[in-house]
Order: structure tokens, then sequence, then C-alpha cells
């Protein structure tokens, strides 16, 4: 089978780049590589091993730095500068933090090597990742596993190149600032797991995301998504349905279930009784003591010289009242006891005894 002339992988930026000033963060970029070989019947061909290389091995930290990639597959490669970690290294070496920490004139770079297995090497190695430590087939290998086979592949290739191995190399440029960065880069800052523990948030600049997160109205959790709190609604909400007044009269005192989250006026009925509007001047609001009280009696367009004032005690015991019904009930109950009681005048009268 004839091999097609072009690139053996393709990644998905040409440089990395690290925002200044450096603070006490973790700066991670995600760079992934895709293994642009097609997919044929015989899985041990177009297989790929990568190998990643640095000119300052200590100031950035590479997972993973060596691995396989499968044809027509892809994987992600994070570069990681730790800058608490290099502030402590350089205060360890007597402050060399020039030497250690990057800036703006900072030119590193980062290779980062492709070769493609032969077709034994390739077909051993999925051999031994297909089985597993009993001898036993399994599924596949795991990250680490294809780690391991393609650093002992590295390792007996060492720096000399067979005739007919194809092989590449693309270098990763290290920018220090904010000039010239992309919109479309994949980059998290991530603060020290020391110092903070929230997970790192990805950072995307899209300028759609963040219209979005400006334009969406503060709503509270725990308020339901209606017609006019939905964003994404373009018509306009639907009106209210009609009450009647007598319904309009029950719900009066109902109490809103936002009464307490939104901050809204007192319900009526969430008032002790005879204490309700015990304040209330006869001539105008600012009688009521009670700010809450006056709040509520002007929302209800309650007039302070309707409202009934609290009396005393005797008062209340002296002028209370009964409904008809109830005492209708006294009366005949008094009369019957008084019929069948021997020794009264009524007796006398009806039974002549």
């Amino acid at each position: 089978m004839s091999v097609a002339p072009g690139p053996l992988v393709q990644l998905s930026q040409d440089s990395l780049y690290f925002p200044l000033p450096l603070k006490d963060i973790i700066i991670e970029n995600i760079v992934q590589v895709k293994n642009l070989l097609e997919q044929t019947e015989n899985k041990a061909e177009n297989v790929i091993a990568f190998k990643v290389l640095g000119t300052v091995r200590s100031r950035y930290n590479v997972r993973p730095s060596t691995g396989l990639i499968f044809p027509t597959e892809s994987v992600k490669i994070r570069f990681i500068l730790n800058v608490p970690h290099l502030r402590r290294q350089a205060s360890e070496q007597g402050g060399k933090a020039a030497v250690i920490l990057p800036d703006a004139n900072t030119k590193d770079d980062l290779l980062v090597d492709i070769a493609v297995l032969p077709k034994d090497q390739a077909k051993a190695y999925i051999e031994s990742l297909n089985e597993g430590e009993n001898g036993e087939k399994t599924g596949g290998g795991t990250p680490r596993m294809y780690s391991e086979q393609a650093a002992a592949f590295w390792k007996m290739l060492g720096s000399s190149k067979p005739k007919g191995l194809r092989a590449e190399c693309h270098k990763l440029s290290c920018v220090y600032g904010e000039a010239a960065i992309p919109e479309t880069l994949v980059m998290r800052l991530s603060g020290d797991k020391s110092k903070s523990a929230v997970p790192p948030q990805p950072l995307t600049s899209s300028k759609n995301d963040a219209f979005v997160a400006l334009a969406s109205p503060m709503v509270p959790k725990t308020r339901p998504n209606t017609n006019s709190t939905d964003a994404r609604r373009r018509s306009p909400p639907r009106a209210p349905p009609r009450c009647l007044p007598s319904s309009s009269v029950r719900n009066r005192d109902r109490s809103s279930p936002y009464a307490g989250s939104l901050g809204g006026l007192p319900s009526p009925k969430s008032l002790p009784p005879l204490e309700r509007f015990s304040a209330v001047n006869s001539n105008n609001v600012d009688g009521i003591n009670d700010p809450s009280l006056r709040s509520a009696a002007a929302a209800l367009h309650l007039k302070p010289g309707l409202v009934r004032q609290r009396r005393p005690l005797w008062k209340e015991c002296l002028f209370f009242r009964v409904s008809s019904q109830v005492l209708a009930a006294l009366l005949i109950l008094s009369f019957l006891c008084a019929l069948f009681e021997s020794g009264t005048f009524l007796s006398w009268l009806l039974i002549g005894q």
C-alpha cells in the first residue's frame, strides 16, 4: 500500500500563551493533537507516537509528555506553568527570580516529536495493551499504559532515525503578554491548591457568551421561570386572567409566596387579632407607629377612620356581640328548662300545679 505524502498530525495551536504580569496562579494551555492518517483493517497500521521536549525542563510541566495516537483519533496535551512553585524555587536558590520566572523577553520553545510506529512494534504494543496483569484479555489500555509504551519506543529509538521511518517535529513558541492572543484559545487559570480549593474554570473570550451573561435578568433562584423572566422569549407575555369581585376579595387575604423572599408587604393574616392596626389615628395614616402596619394600610387603601381601635377589656366583655342563631337557641333551651322544672310560675300557668 502506497503512503500518501502530507502531515501526520494537526495541532490546535502553534503557540502557548501566558498572560502578564504573572500572579500566584497556575496557567494551563491545552493543545489538541489529531492523527490525520486514515484507519485501515490492520489495527497496527498508522499508529503514531509523540514526545514533548523543552529547552527549560524545570519551568513547564507537560501531561502527558509521551503517548500513542491511533488513526483518526486525538489526544489533549496540557502545558502547565506553576507560578507559585517557581517563586518558591527562586526563593530557595537565593532569590534568582530573574533567571527562573519568565517575563516579556522570554523566548522558550517546546518541541513535539511525531513518529509512525512500525507495524510489528505497534502490533506487539496493542497485544500487550489488550492483556491484563493475569494474562486475561481486556478491552484496551489506559492513557498511562499508552504513555509507558511510547516512552519505551522513544528510548529504543534513541537519537538515530531508521530508514523509512516517517517522523516530523512541531514547535510550540511560548508568548508572554496579552497581545496577539486569539479568541479561540483554550486556556485555564487555576489558583494555587494550597490557598484555594475552588476547581479551575475554563476561560472563554467569546463575545456571544459574554452578551448572554450580561443580558440574562437577575431573577431569584426560588422564582419560577415565567413569560416575563424568560430571556429567550420573543413574543409579548400573556395577560393575567380576570377575576370576579368575590374571588378578588377571597384572594386578597392570601399571603404571597414571595412576600418574605422579595421583601414584600406582610400579610394581614400574619398579624395577631386586634393588634393589626392598633395604633391607627382617626385622622391620617401617620398615627400608625409600626412602619410595617403603616405600609400595609397604605397598600390596602384602608381609611384610618374606618379602622377599629382597640377598646379596654371590660368594654369587650360588656359589648360582646352574639349572633341571632345562638340567641334563639339559648331562648329555646331556657324555655324547656323552665317548663320541665316543678315549682315555677310558668309550670303553674301551663299545668296548674
